[in-house]
């Protein structure tokens, strides 16, 4: 009996840094840099097209010439600053069971799954696109 509570207290250390890190308001907060990106099909057996593949060639490339090429800013108050400024407004952001949503004003809006890595690195899927799903790993600035 002892041995197979031990050998349970080892699993559960063994496997501590992913079971109990959440994402949080707090933990996210500050300045987080797109370090790869990529694209998966909208279907799981679905393929991507030429264009998707050359979008996320042409991507990767960018952040290999310029590796502060997107920074999502993300301030306690809710608020965002994207950089390159996609839209006119910038974005309020909130996060809720690993989904953070995008708000652009009253009527747009985006969401991301994000997973956090092993690296402290975290990854971001879209949820929603008229194309392949994003798939961008931020590091934190």
């Amino acid at each position: 009996m002892k041995k197979l509570l031990f050998l349970g207290i080892i699993i559960c250390l063994a496997f501590a840094q992913n079971s109990f890190a959440q994402l949080t308001t707090e933990n996210m907060v500050g300045r987080w840099r797109v370090v790869d990106f990529n694209m998966v099909p909208k279907k799981a057996n679905g393929k991507l097209t030429k264009n998707e593949i050359t979008t996320i060639e042409t991507m990767k490339k960018a952040l290999a010439l310029k590796p502060k090429l997107m920074i999502f800013t993300l301030n306690t108050d809710g608020s965002t600053i994207i950089e390159p400024k996609p839209e006119k407004i910038n974005p309020t952001w909130s996060i809720d069971n690993s989904i953070i949503t995008f708000k652009y004003g009253r009527k747009k809006s985006e969401q991301y799954s994000i997973k956090l890595l092993n690296d402290g690195k975290t990854e971001w899927q879209a949820l929603k696109s008229k194309v392949a799903l994003p798939v961008m790993t931020f590091e934190k600035d």
